[in-house]
């Protein structure tokens, strides 16, 4: 096969290990800004590669798929490792993002006791790495000495090891083992923080959310996990009720729902050996630096004996306590409360934080105002005008938000003619005790 330029040679190998395909990671570099199914027709299509080098290549090419896909997910950690490896696109898919990992690695500081331990840190789960990597720095010393993480595939047991050697962190040690059978060899409360992700897909790649149904399958060893720990901490899907959580794993001692820029990606148990529940803390990680500086976070806590109480939620009036207001010329302010916040239920909270806030109706859970509390974690919007008729937003450029409305926003957009976007918003709600459909729009 003819070939006109050094580009088109075959890779060369030079990685020694064993399941990670041989990589060329100036091949990568030099593709980087490629289109990849363009470098599979131009390379993996010749009829004189070897196996060894057809998977080399694909390998090749997964790494320039994978930087690309997840640069922003992963932001410093690929800038400043060019040597980092994806075992495949699904182990990138289901890891942490960079930033939920960084705060989880706070998190797991908070609970580092000074009592000697065998383990620091036990990741049972530890996929791509990302949460091990980032709680190393925080949980162990510089080289990642008493550091355990567990992963039962080979090959992303293998990735890992390479990408901490890239790292430094090159006493962490990795095992490619079943993490409960090597959770049972550990002596009792042997291990100082113990972290799960269990994967959340079944065998036929169907997401799945009951963490029994998860692997490992946590909640049927808890006790184990108890005993071999001082502080558990166990990542479940974001759709998980914090009251099934409760129920789930007994000792939980906090839950942290953590959203980033307000899409809600896990809730996280907390637990230790007869902990009492104190309370839920709602995170939305608004932005991250990832330059030593402080990331932007919205961070709420709602006490146990909050959720507990059963005050009467002051209500909007009726649809008229809106529109005699914005007749008079007077202020509404409109309040949807961030995703992690609203996951927690917290209506006795927000009545006792923000004095004047009412909930538009029992079972729409948005509030509105005379009075603008700019520190509210969520959005704030002003009321700039009622809309009932058809005509009225005919060619608009709106974002829709439907809240316990008849019409979904989709229907909504096709009703009234509205296009989707913009800076400005519109708000279909049911308002009152006896939950009117309306529409306002924002500003």
């Amino acid at each position: 096969m003819r070939r006109d330029s050094p580009e088109d040679s075959l890779i060369t190998f030079t990685m020694p290990h064993t399941l990670i395909p041989q990589t060329d990671l100036e091949f990568i570099a030099r593709h980087s800004n490629a289109d990849p199914q363009s470098l599979r027709l131009r390379f993996c299509s010749r009829r004189d590669l070897s196996p060894a080098q057809r998977e080399s290549l694909e390998f090749a090419i997964t790494q320039i798929e994978c930087r690309r896909r997840f640069a922003a997910k992963f932001r410093t950690l690929l800038s400043d490792n060019p040597d980092f490896l994806f075992p495949s696109h699904l182990a990138g898919e289901q890891a942490s993002h960079l930033w939920v990992s960084r705060l989880h690695a706070l998190i797991a500081s908070q609970y580092i006791t000074h009592k000697p331990h065998e383990l620091r840190l036990f990741d049972m789960t530890a996929g791509l790495g990302i949460d091990f990597m980032c709680m190393l720095s925080s949980i162990c010393n510089d080289k990642g000495d008493g550091a355990i993480a567990s992963d039962i595939d080979p090959l992303k047991a293998e990735v890992l090891r390479h990408n901490l050697s890239t790292l430094g962190l090159d006493k962490a040690i990795v095992l490619n083992d079943d993490s409960m059978l090597a959770l049972k060899r550990c002596e009792d409360d042997s291990i100082n923080i113990l972290f799960a992700d269990p994967a959340r897909r079944s065998a036929t790649d169907r997401r799945i959310y009951d963490p029994a149904d998860c692997i490992p399958d946590v909640t049927g060893q808890w006790q184990l996990l108890l005993d071999k720990a001082e502080t558990v901490i166990i990542k479940n899907s974001p759709m998980i009720d914090p009251d099934k959580a409760l129920a789930l794993f007994p000792g939980t001692l906090r839950i942290a729902i953590v959203s980033v820029r307000n899409e809600c990606k896990e809730v996280l148990v907390i637990a230790r050996r007869g902990a009492e529940f104190e309370g839920i803390d709602a995170i939305n990680i608004i932005d991250d630096p990832g330059d030593g500086n402080p990331a932007t976070i919205q961070s709420v806590w709602i006490p146990a004996s909050m959720r507990k109480r059963t005050d009467r939620i002051p209500l909007v009036e009726s649809t008229e306590w809106i529109t005699s207001r914005i007749s008079s010329d007077a202020d509404i302010w409109i309040y949807e409360p961030n995703s992690s916040l609203m996951k927690c239920h917290p209506w006795q909270y927000l009545t006792d934080a923000y004095p004047g806030l009412l909930k538009a109706s029992r079972n729409c859970h948005i509030w509105f105002s005379t009075v603008r509390y700019p520190d509210f974690p969520g959005r704030v919007m002003r009321v700039a005008s009622i809309h009932a008729g058809k005509n009225t937003l005919r060619g608009e450029r709106l974002n829709i938000v439907s809240r316990n409305h008849p019409l979904s926003p989709e229907a909504i957009a096709r009703k009234y003619r509205i296009t989707s976007g913009g800076s400005n918003f519109l708000y279909a709600i049911t308002v009152g005790a006896s939950e009117s459909p309306f529409m306002l729009r924002t500003t």
